[in-house]
Protein backbone atom coordinates (compact mmCIF):
# COMPACT_ATOMS: atom_id res chain seq x y z
CA UNK A 1 0.00 0.00 0.00
CA UNK A 2 2.77 2.37 1.09
CA UNK A 3 4.46 1.82 -2.31
CA UNK A 4 1.03 2.81 -4.62
CA UNK A 5 0.87 5.95 -2.34
CA UNK A 6 4.27 6.72 -3.68
CA UNK A 7 3.27 5.70 -6.75
CA UNK A 8 0.15 8.03 -6.62
CA UNK A 9 2.07 11.07 -5.38
CA UNK A 10 4.61 10.87 -7.53
CA UNK A 11 2.58 10.53 -11.08
CA UNK A 12 0.39 13.83 -9.64
CA UNK A 13 3.72 15.46 -9.16
CA UNK A 14 4.57 14.77 -13.14
CA UNK A 15 2.29 17.56 -13.82
CA UNK A 16 2.58 19.95 -11.07
CA UNK A 17 6.55 20.50 -11.31
CA UNK A 18 8.04 22.72 -13.31
CA UNK A 19 11.92 21.78 -11.78
CA UNK A 20 13.40 19.19 -10.56
CA UNK A 21 11.97 18.22 -7.20
CA UNK A 22 13.71 15.72 -4.50
CA UNK A 23 10.95 14.65 -1.82
CA UNK A 24 12.53 12.99 1.47
CA UNK A 25 11.52 10.07 3.32
CA UNK A 26 8.79 11.96 5.28
CA UNK A 27 6.47 10.97 3.18
CA UNK A 28 6.46 7.35 3.65
CA UNK A 29 7.27 6.89 7.29
CA UNK A 30 9.88 4.35 8.04
CA UNK A 31 10.84 3.98 4.22
CA UNK A 32 13.79 6.12 2.93
CA UNK A 33 12.51 6.95 -0.26
CA UNK A 34 13.15 9.73 -2.38
CA UNK A 35 11.23 10.70 -5.67
CA UNK A 36 13.13 12.65 -7.90
CA UNK A 37 11.06 14.28 -11.25
CA UNK A 38 12.88 16.12 -14.14
CA UNK A 39 11.70 17.10 -17.73
CA UNK A 40 15.37 18.36 -18.64
CA UNK A 41 16.98 14.51 -20.23
CA UNK A 42 17.72 15.51 -23.67
CA UNK A 43 16.03 14.02 -26.31
CA UNK A 44 16.49 14.51 -29.93
CA UNK A 45 13.95 14.33 -32.84
CA UNK A 46 13.71 13.97 -36.64
CA UNK A 47 11.39 13.75 -39.65
CA UNK A 48 11.74 10.06 -41.26
CA UNK A 49 10.06 9.03 -44.10
CA UNK A 50 7.53 6.03 -43.09
CA UNK A 51 8.05 1.96 -44.09
CA UNK A 52 6.12 0.52 -46.50
CA UNK A 53 3.45 -1.71 -44.27
CA UNK A 54 0.96 -4.20 -45.20
CA UNK A 55 -2.80 -3.34 -45.95
CA UNK A 56 -4.03 -6.82 -47.17
CA UNK A 57 -3.26 -10.50 -47.33
CA UNK A 58 -5.39 -12.40 -49.32
CA UNK A 59 -5.87 -16.45 -49.13
CA UNK A 60 -5.79 -18.83 -46.27
CA UNK A 61 -3.55 -16.58 -44.40
CA UNK A 62 -6.03 -13.42 -44.62
CA UNK A 63 -5.94 -11.59 -41.48
CA UNK A 64 -7.27 -8.45 -42.61
CA UNK A 65 -10.49 -6.65 -44.24
CA UNK A 66 -9.15 -3.78 -45.96
CA UNK A 67 -12.23 -1.57 -45.28
CA UNK A 68 -11.33 1.95 -46.06
CA UNK A 69 -10.02 2.96 -49.42
CA UNK A 70 -9.01 6.58 -49.41
CA UNK A 71 -9.32 8.54 -52.89
CA UNK A 72 -8.63 12.05 -53.24
CA UNK A 73 -5.69 14.42 -53.45
CA UNK A 74 -4.36 16.91 -51.33
CA UNK A 75 -1.94 20.11 -51.98
CA UNK A 76 -0.44 20.96 -48.59
CA UNK A 77 1.77 24.25 -48.43
CA UNK A 78 4.12 22.77 -45.38
CA UNK A 79 3.62 18.43 -47.03
CA UNK A 80 3.59 18.58 -50.51
CA UNK A 81 1.12 17.07 -52.89
CA UNK A 82 -0.18 13.66 -51.39
CA UNK A 83 -2.74 11.77 -53.67
CA UNK A 84 -3.94 7.48 -54.01
CA UNK A 85 -4.76 4.92 -56.50
CA UNK A 86 -7.30 2.45 -55.77
CA UNK A 87 -6.19 -1.11 -56.81
CA UNK A 88 -9.08 -3.94 -57.18
CA UNK A 89 -10.41 -7.03 -59.28
CA UNK A 90 -13.64 -8.17 -60.67
CA UNK A 91 -14.91 -11.76 -60.86
CA UNK A 92 -17.55 -14.25 -62.22
CA UNK A 93 -20.06 -14.74 -58.83
CA UNK A 94 -20.11 -18.67 -57.72
CA UNK A 95 -22.87 -18.98 -60.45
CA UNK A 96 -21.11 -18.70 -63.88
CA UNK A 97 -23.00 -16.86 -66.31
CA UNK A 98 -25.44 -17.99 -68.87
CA UNK A 99 -26.10 -15.91 -71.41
CA UNK A 100 -27.97 -16.72 -74.82
CA UNK A 101 -26.67 -15.60 -78.32
CA UNK A 102 -29.55 -13.39 -79.00
CA UNK A 103 -29.03 -11.84 -76.28
CA UNK A 104 -28.27 -7.78 -75.50
CA UNK A 105 -25.66 -6.26 -73.18
CA UNK A 106 -27.62 -3.02 -72.32
CA UNK A 107 -25.33 -1.74 -69.99
CA UNK A 108 -22.41 -2.79 -67.48
CA UNK A 109 -22.50 -0.22 -64.17
CA UNK A 110 -19.70 -0.28 -61.57
CA UNK A 111 -20.47 0.39 -57.63
CA UNK A 112 -18.49 1.21 -54.81
CA UNK A 113 -20.11 1.83 -51.21
CA UNK A 114 -18.95 5.01 -49.75
CA UNK A 115 -17.76 5.51 -46.22
CA UNK A 116 -17.67 8.16 -43.84
CA UNK A 117 -14.70 6.91 -41.38
CA UNK A 118 -11.99 9.18 -43.82
CA UNK A 119 -13.44 12.96 -45.04
CA UNK A 120 -10.47 14.99 -45.07
CA UNK A 121 -10.32 18.90 -46.03
CA UNK A 122 -13.13 19.98 -48.06
CA UNK A 123 -15.86 17.35 -47.63
CA UNK A 124 -18.07 19.76 -50.29
CA UNK A 125 -14.96 19.65 -53.06
CA UNK A 126 -16.12 17.98 -56.55
CA UNK A 127 -14.51 14.85 -57.12
CA UNK A 128 -13.81 13.45 -61.29
CA UNK A 129 -13.03 9.88 -60.21
CA UNK A 130 -11.73 8.19 -63.03
CA UNK A 131 -11.59 4.45 -63.48
CA UNK A 132 -8.95 2.38 -65.33
CA UNK A 133 -8.66 -0.60 -66.48
CA UNK A 134 -5.71 -2.53 -65.33
CA UNK A 135 -2.80 -4.28 -67.81
CA UNK A 136 -0.90 -6.13 -65.33
CA UNK A 137 -2.81 -9.05 -63.73
CA UNK A 138 -2.91 -8.74 -59.69
CA UNK A 139 -4.40 -12.53 -59.79
CA UNK A 140 -1.20 -14.23 -57.98
CA UNK A 141 -0.74 -11.21 -55.73
CA UNK A 142 -1.32 -12.36 -51.45
CA UNK A 143 0.31 -9.32 -50.06
CA UNK A 144 -0.63 -5.89 -50.88
CA UNK A 145 1.13 -2.80 -49.48
CA UNK A 146 1.33 1.03 -49.27
CA UNK A 147 3.62 1.25 -52.16
CA UNK A 148 2.30 -1.47 -54.31
CA UNK A 149 1.35 0.13 -57.84
CA UNK A 150 0.37 -2.09 -61.00
CA UNK A 151 0.25 -0.82 -64.88
CA UNK A 152 -2.91 0.40 -66.08
CA UNK A 153 -4.80 1.79 -69.16
CA UNK A 154 -4.49 5.63 -68.68
CA UNK A 155 -7.81 6.45 -70.75
CA UNK A 156 -10.54 5.84 -68.46
CA UNK A 157 -13.76 3.23 -69.02
CA UNK A 158 -16.21 5.30 -66.76
CA UNK A 159 -16.09 8.79 -64.85
CA UNK A 160 -17.99 10.10 -61.83
CA UNK A 161 -18.19 13.91 -61.80
CA UNK A 162 -19.83 15.19 -58.25
CA UNK A 163 -19.86 16.00 -54.48
CA UNK A 164 -19.35 12.64 -52.79
CA UNK A 165 -22.21 12.30 -50.32
CA UNK A 166 -21.63 9.60 -47.86
CA UNK A 167 -24.70 10.14 -45.74
CA UNK A 168 -27.53 10.34 -48.49
CA UNK A 169 -29.41 6.81 -49.58
CA UNK A 170 -29.38 6.25 -53.08
CA UNK A 171 -32.27 4.82 -55.11
CA UNK A 172 -31.64 2.25 -57.93
CA UNK A 173 -34.46 1.09 -60.37
CA UNK A 174 -34.00 -2.90 -60.85
CA UNK A 175 -35.35 -4.38 -63.88
CA UNK A 176 -37.56 -7.29 -61.84
CA UNK A 177 -40.39 -5.78 -61.84
CA UNK A 178 -39.12 -2.11 -62.46
CA UNK A 179 -39.22 -1.47 -58.67
CA UNK A 180 -37.12 0.92 -56.89
CA UNK A 181 -34.72 0.06 -54.16
CA UNK A 182 -33.02 2.30 -51.24
CA UNK A 183 -29.27 1.37 -50.70
CA UNK A 184 -26.96 2.73 -48.67
CA UNK A 185 -24.61 5.85 -49.87
CA UNK A 186 -22.84 4.83 -53.08
CA UNK A 187 -21.10 5.68 -56.06
CA UNK A 188 -22.68 4.25 -59.02
CA UNK A 189 -20.32 4.83 -62.49
CA UNK A 190 -21.72 3.03 -66.17
CA UNK A 191 -19.05 1.68 -68.50
CA UNK A 192 -18.19 3.68 -71.44
CA UNK A 193 -17.43 2.16 -74.71
CA UNK A 194 -14.89 0.35 -76.16
CA UNK A 195 -14.46 -1.02 -72.64
CA UNK A 196 -18.17 -2.23 -72.55
CA UNK A 197 -17.47 -4.05 -75.49
CA UNK A 198 -14.45 -5.84 -74.88
CA UNK A 199 -15.95 -6.52 -70.82
CA UNK A 200 -19.35 -8.02 -72.48
CA UNK A 201 -17.01 -10.38 -74.91
CA UNK A 202 -15.34 -11.58 -71.86
CA UNK A 203 -18.81 -11.92 -70.10
CA UNK A 204 -20.05 -13.89 -72.89
CA UNK A 205 -17.15 -16.28 -74.06
CA UNK A 206 -15.01 -16.56 -71.01
CA UNK A 207 -15.23 -20.23 -69.82
CA UNK A 208 -14.89 -20.08 -66.26
CA UNK A 209 -13.55 -17.17 -63.70
CA UNK A 210 -9.86 -17.65 -64.53
CA UNK A 211 -10.60 -17.34 -68.16
CA UNK A 212 -12.42 -14.42 -67.53
CA UNK A 213 -9.59 -12.48 -64.93
CA UNK A 214 -7.09 -13.18 -67.26
CA UNK A 215 -9.09 -10.67 -69.98
CA UNK A 216 -10.31 -8.33 -67.14
CA UNK A 217 -7.61 -8.03 -64.75
CA UNK A 218 -9.00 -5.27 -62.49
CA UNK A 219 -9.41 -1.51 -62.19
CA UNK A 220 -7.19 1.70 -61.10
CA UNK A 221 -9.07 3.59 -59.40
CA UNK A 222 -7.92 7.72 -59.42
CA UNK A 223 -10.20 11.11 -57.54
CA UNK A 224 -9.26 14.66 -59.30
CA UNK A 225 -11.12 16.64 -56.75
CA UNK A 226 -11.50 20.46 -57.12
CA UNK A 227 -10.02 21.21 -53.89
CA UNK A 228 -7.78 19.29 -51.27
CA UNK A 229 -10.09 16.65 -50.48
CA UNK A 230 -9.72 12.90 -49.40
CA UNK A 231 -13.01 10.76 -49.28
CA UNK A 232 -13.12 7.01 -49.10
CA UNK A 233 -15.35 3.98 -49.97
CA UNK A 234 -16.26 1.04 -48.08
CA UNK A 235 -14.92 -2.07 -49.31
CA UNK A 236 -15.67 -4.12 -46.44
CA UNK A 237 -16.31 -8.08 -46.95
CA UNK A 238 -19.29 -7.18 -44.95
CA UNK A 239 -20.15 -4.96 -48.25
CA UNK A 240 -18.93 -7.62 -50.79
CA UNK A 241 -22.82 -7.71 -52.27
CA UNK A 242 -22.56 -4.14 -53.37
CA UNK A 243 -19.15 -3.60 -54.19
CA UNK A 244 -19.95 -4.83 -57.17
CA UNK A 245 -19.96 -4.65 -61.12
CA UNK A 246 -23.43 -5.26 -62.54
CA UNK A 247 -24.00 -6.66 -66.24
CA UNK A 248 -27.91 -5.60 -67.27
CA UNK A 249 -28.73 -7.68 -70.53
CA UNK A 250 -32.25 -9.05 -72.55
CA UNK A 251 -32.54 -12.29 -73.05
CA UNK A 252 -36.00 -13.47 -74.30
CA UNK A 253 -37.46 -9.79 -74.33
CA UNK A 254 -36.90 -9.89 -70.34
CA UNK A 255 -34.18 -7.75 -68.71
CA UNK A 256 -31.68 -9.29 -66.58
CA UNK A 257 -28.32 -8.35 -64.44
CA UNK A 258 -25.77 -10.45 -63.28
CA UNK A 259 -23.92 -9.21 -60.30
CA UNK A 260 -19.63 -9.17 -60.37
CA UNK A 261 -18.03 -9.24 -56.87
CA UNK A 262 -15.03 -6.70 -56.75
CA UNK A 263 -12.40 -6.54 -54.34
CA UNK A 264 -11.58 -10.08 -53.89
CA UNK A 265 -7.89 -8.41 -54.11
CA UNK A 266 -7.83 -4.61 -53.24
CA UNK A 267 -5.36 -2.34 -52.00
CA UNK A 268 -4.33 1.72 -52.26
CA UNK A 269 -1.20 3.06 -52.72
CA UNK A 270 -0.18 6.39 -51.90
CA UNK A 271 2.00 8.72 -54.08
CA UNK A 272 3.81 11.86 -52.11
CA UNK A 273 5.68 14.64 -53.79
CA UNK A 274 7.64 16.74 -51.29
CA UNK A 275 9.79 18.48 -53.37
CA UNK A 276 10.07 21.94 -52.32
CA UNK A 277 7.80 22.09 -49.39
CA UNK A 278 9.58 22.60 -45.74
CA UNK A 279 9.35 19.11 -44.57
CA UNK A 280 11.24 18.11 -47.25
CA UNK A 281 13.55 20.70 -45.53
CA UNK A 282 13.09 18.53 -42.50
CA UNK A 283 13.92 15.51 -43.48
CA UNK A 284 16.12 13.29 -41.84
CA UNK A 285 17.66 16.63 -40.34
CA UNK A 286 18.20 16.62 -36.67
CA UNK A 287 19.72 20.06 -36.50
CA UNK A 288 15.91 20.88 -38.32
CA UNK A 289 14.11 18.45 -35.86
CA UNK A 290 15.66 20.53 -32.77
CA UNK A 291 12.86 22.99 -33.65
CA UNK A 292 10.32 21.07 -35.48
CA UNK A 293 9.13 17.79 -36.62
CA UNK A 294 6.89 16.43 -39.43
CA UNK A 295 3.99 14.09 -38.45
CA UNK A 296 1.53 12.83 -41.26
CA UNK A 297 -0.88 9.77 -41.95
CA UNK A 298 -0.74 7.34 -45.09
CA UNK A 299 2.97 7.25 -46.28
CA UNK A 300 3.95 10.28 -45.27
CA UNK A 301 6.73 11.41 -42.31
CA UNK A 302 6.94 9.49 -39.03
CA UNK A 303 8.96 11.38 -36.48
CA UNK A 304 12.18 9.61 -34.80
CA UNK A 305 13.27 10.01 -31.17
CA UNK A 306 16.61 9.43 -29.79
CA UNK A 307 16.12 8.40 -26.39
CA UNK A 308 20.01 7.07 -25.65
CA UNK A 309 20.70 10.02 -23.31
CA UNK A 310 18.33 8.78 -20.96
CA UNK A 311 19.94 4.99 -20.93
CA UNK A 312 22.99 6.40 -20.48
CA UNK A 313 22.00 8.64 -17.56
CA UNK A 314 19.25 6.59 -15.77
CA UNK A 315 20.99 2.88 -16.19
CA UNK A 316 20.84 2.80 -12.12
CA UNK A 317 17.30 4.34 -11.44
CA UNK A 318 13.96 3.02 -10.56
CA UNK A 319 11.57 4.64 -13.30
CA UNK A 320 8.17 5.29 -11.44
CA UNK A 321 6.70 7.23 -14.81
CA UNK A 322 7.30 8.23 -17.85
CA UNK A 323 5.55 10.23 -20.34
CA UNK A 324 6.64 12.04 -23.53
CA UNK A 325 5.42 15.40 -24.25
CA UNK A 326 4.20 17.57 -27.41
CA UNK A 327 3.18 20.92 -28.92
CA UNK A 328 1.97 21.24 -32.09
CA UNK A 329 1.48 25.03 -33.05
CA UNK A 330 -0.52 26.88 -35.45
CA UNK A 331 2.25 28.05 -37.92
CA UNK A 332 1.45 31.34 -40.34
CA UNK A 333 -0.02 29.81 -43.25
CA UNK A 334 -1.00 26.47 -41.66
CA UNK A 335 -4.75 26.26 -42.56
CA UNK A 336 -5.78 23.91 -39.90
CA UNK A 337 -9.69 23.83 -40.62
CA UNK A 338 -8.72 22.03 -44.42
CA UNK A 339 -5.69 20.44 -42.85
CA UNK A 340 -6.99 18.76 -40.09
CA UNK A 341 -4.19 17.81 -37.30
CA UNK A 342 -3.75 13.95 -35.85
CA UNK A 343 -6.46 12.79 -33.30
CA UNK A 344 -4.09 10.13 -31.68
CA UNK A 345 -0.67 9.27 -31.77
CA UNK A 346 1.04 5.87 -31.63
CA UNK A 347 4.51 4.65 -30.34
CA UNK A 348 6.50 1.92 -31.79
CA UNK A 349 10.12 0.66 -32.19
CA UNK A 350 12.25 -1.46 -34.34
CA UNK A 351 12.58 -4.97 -33.37
CA UNK A 352 15.62 -7.27 -34.31
CA UNK A 353 13.65 -8.10 -37.49
CA UNK A 354 13.52 -4.25 -38.65
CA UNK A 355 9.91 -4.49 -38.19
CA UNK A 356 7.94 -1.62 -36.10
CA UNK A 357 6.21 -3.30 -32.96
CA UNK A 358 4.04 -0.77 -30.36
CA UNK A 359 5.62 -0.26 -27.11
CA UNK A 360 4.65 -2.06 -24.17
CA UNK A 361 1.96 0.64 -22.77
CA UNK A 362 0.49 0.96 -26.06
CA UNK A 363 -0.22 -2.49 -26.30
CA UNK A 364 -1.21 -2.72 -22.37
CA UNK A 365 -3.84 0.77 -23.06
CA UNK A 366 -5.22 -1.27 -25.84
CA UNK A 367 -6.14 -4.53 -24.23
CA UNK A 368 -7.45 -2.48 -21.55
CA UNK A 369 -9.50 -0.63 -24.12
CA UNK A 370 -8.63 2.49 -22.29
CA UNK A 371 -7.43 5.73 -24.41
CA UNK A 372 -6.25 7.18 -21.35
CA UNK A 373 -3.72 4.60 -20.38
CA UNK A 374 -1.05 5.41 -22.96
CA UNK A 375 -2.32 8.90 -24.14
CA UNK A 376 -1.70 10.22 -26.92
CA UNK A 377 -4.96 12.22 -27.61
CA UNK A 378 -5.08 15.23 -29.51
CA UNK A 379 -5.35 18.04 -26.67
CA UNK A 380 -7.10 21.61 -27.81
CA UNK A 381 -4.67 23.74 -25.25
CA UNK A 382 -5.97 27.03 -26.75
CA UNK A 383 -6.80 28.07 -30.14
CA UNK A 384 -3.47 28.41 -31.30
CA UNK A 385 -1.88 24.95 -29.42
CA UNK A 386 -2.57 21.60 -29.44
CA UNK A 387 -0.87 19.29 -26.56
CA UNK A 388 0.35 15.67 -27.07
CA UNK A 389 1.14 13.50 -24.25
CA UNK A 390 2.53 9.63 -24.52
CA UNK A 391 2.90 7.47 -21.22
CA UNK A 392 6.16 6.01 -21.84
CA UNK A 393 6.25 4.11 -18.21
CA UNK A 394 6.72 0.03 -19.45
CA UNK A 395 8.87 0.60 -22.35
CA UNK A 396 11.56 2.61 -20.93
CA UNK A 397 11.83 -0.21 -18.03
CA UNK A 398 12.43 -2.78 -20.42
CA UNK A 399 14.86 -0.24 -22.12
CA UNK A 400 16.82 -0.49 -19.13
CA UNK A 401 16.69 -4.48 -18.90
CA UNK A 402 17.02 -5.17 -22.13
CA UNK A 403 20.02 -4.14 -23.79
CA UNK A 404 18.42 -5.41 -26.95
CA UNK A 405 16.00 -3.08 -27.09
CA UNK A 406 16.77 0.26 -29.14
CA UNK A 407 17.92 3.71 -28.33
CA UNK A 408 15.29 5.12 -30.94
CA UNK A 409 11.13 5.17 -30.82
CA UNK A 410 9.05 6.07 -34.02
CA UNK A 411 5.98 8.76 -33.74
CA UNK A 412 3.23 7.59 -36.06
CA UNK A 413 -0.30 8.80 -36.43
CA UNK A 414 -2.64 5.92 -35.32
CA UNK A 415 -3.86 3.64 -38.05
CA UNK A 416 -1.53 5.93 -39.72
CA UNK A 417 -1.98 3.94 -43.47
CA UNK A 418 -5.89 4.82 -43.13
CA UNK A 419 -6.01 8.41 -42.20
CA UNK A 420 -4.71 11.63 -43.50
CA UNK A 421 -4.09 14.03 -40.95
CA UNK A 422 -0.76 15.35 -40.60
CA UNK A 423 0.97 17.36 -37.88
CA UNK A 424 3.17 20.14 -37.29
CA UNK A 425 5.56 19.49 -33.74
CA UNK A 426 7.89 21.98 -31.79
CA UNK A 427 11.26 19.94 -31.68
CA UNK A 428 13.36 19.83 -27.81
CA UNK A 429 14.71 23.25 -28.82
CA UNK A 430 11.76 25.26 -28.60
CA UNK A 431 12.49 28.03 -25.51
CA UNK A 432 8.57 28.02 -25.10
CA UNK A 433 6.81 24.61 -25.73
CA UNK A 434 9.67 21.85 -26.15
CA UNK A 435 9.04 18.68 -26.64
CA UNK A 436 9.87 16.56 -23.09
CA UNK A 437 10.66 13.44 -21.56
CA UNK A 438 9.42 13.56 -18.31
CA UNK A 439 10.61 11.01 -15.83
CA UNK A 440 9.80 10.56 -11.90
CA UNK A 441 12.07 8.08 -10.20
CA UNK A 442 12.05 6.42 -7.09
CA UNK A 443 15.39 5.90 -5.49
CA UNK A 444 16.36 4.71 -2.19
Amino acid sequence: MKKILVLLIGVTLLFSCGDDSVIGSELVEGENINIVFTDEVPIKLQSVLADTSTLFIVGENSSTDLRTTSFGRLDDPFFGVSETTIYTDVHFNSVNPTIADGATIDSIVLSFPLDTIIRYGNEDARHRIEIYPLTESIADVETFRTTSEFEYDLTPLAVYDDVIRPFDSVFVNQPEGDTLFRFIPLIRMQMQEPYLSEFADAFRNAEDDDAFTNIIKGYAIKSFPDDNSIMSFNMSNALAALNDVTVYYTQNDTIRRYEMPMGVRRSVSYDHAFEGSPSEQALNDQIFGDSLVFLQGMRGFNVDIDISAFREQFSDKNISYAELEFYAPSLMGDDLNTFAPIDRLSLAYRNEDGNLTSINDFTIGQNLGSTTFFGGIKENVDNNMIRYRLSVTHHLINVLNDDSLPDNLILTPLFKSFVANRGILYGPGNSEFPAKLKLITINP
